[in-house]
This record gives structure tokens, sequence and C-alpha cells, in this order.
């Protein structure tokens, strides 16, 4: 059976709602952020792929002739394709970094909120207790009352006996 809640006020309900909806906001942030490491993370095993590719088709073999010309294309594609690959790197360091704290910042958030909450759950108990104790005290004086209304009537009906 829950507690009756008619008459609980909270004084930290404004304070939960908004820890709630800044929780909200900050998982909203963190959710774009590990798509963005996704993202940058695809773009990277992709930049791999294709430098992968270019470098097993630079390779000299025995069935390809020599091209120096072509040669030093592919190398300094490689090059510059191997600077990219670190930027990228950094990127994702850098973006692996914010998650880290922005997981931190919700997790933060999240204990503030379970605080908040316990809080409440605290002084709903409180209140149901007190309501329970102040019906308990109402029955009681009900009862006090029936039963003294009840004796009255009872003597009321019994004839009084004169002693003379």
């Amino acid at each position: 059976m829950t507690a009756d809640t008619r008459g609980f006020l909270d004084a930290l309900e404004p304070i939960r709602q908004q820890a709630a909806w800044q929780l909200d906001s900050l998982q909203t942030e963190l959710s774009a952020s590990l798509r963005q490491l996704q993202q940058l993370q695809a773009e990277q095993q992709a930049h791999r792929q294709q430098v992968e590719a270019l470098s097993a088709w630079l390779k000299p073999s025995a069935t390809k002739p020599l091209n120096p010309t072509l040669a030093r294309q592919g190398l300094a594609y490689l090059a510059q394709a191997n600077r990219q690959g670190e930027q990228r790197q950094q990127a994702i360091v850098r973006a692996e970094a914010a998650c880290t704290q922005q997981q931190e910042r919700c997790r933060s958030q999240q204990l503030k909120l379970e605080a908040l909450e316990r809080h409440r759950e605290e002084g709903l108990q409180a209140h149901g207790a007190q309501q329970q104790t102040k019906a308990a005290f109402v029955a009681d004086a009900d009862w006090v009352m029936r039963s003294q209304w009840i004796k009255r009537l009872l003597q009321a009906r019994t004839p009084q006996r004169s002693t003379s």
C-alpha cells in the first residue's frame, strides 16, 4: 500500500526536477559525442584500409615494371595520408577524452539526482508515518467519544432508582 501523498510538499522538488533536466541534457550531449567518436573511428578505419590498399599496390613485384615517377607520387601520397591518419588519431584521442569527461559528469549528476530522490522518498515515508499517527489519534478520539455517547445513552434509557 502506498502512502497518501496529499499534503506532502518536498521543498527540494524544484531542485530535483532541475537535476533531472540537467542529467537529460548531459546524456544528450554524451550521446552526440559518442556518435561523433564512432564516426571518427569509422573514418579512420576506412582511411587505414585505403592506405593499406595503396601501399600493397605500390610494393614492387616481379610482375610489375618499376615506374619511378609513379612510385614517388604514391610515396608522397602515402606520407600525406599518414599525416592525415595521425591527425585523425589525435582527434579520436581528444573525442575519447571528451566522452570520458562527459560520462563522469553524467555519473556525478546521476548521483546528485539519486540523493535528491532518496531524500524525497524519506520525506514521503515520514509524511506517511505522520498521517498514520494522525489517523490513529483521530480514530482513538472518535472511539472515546462514541463510547461516552453510548454510555450516556444507556444511562438515559435505564430508569433511575431513588434510594430513599
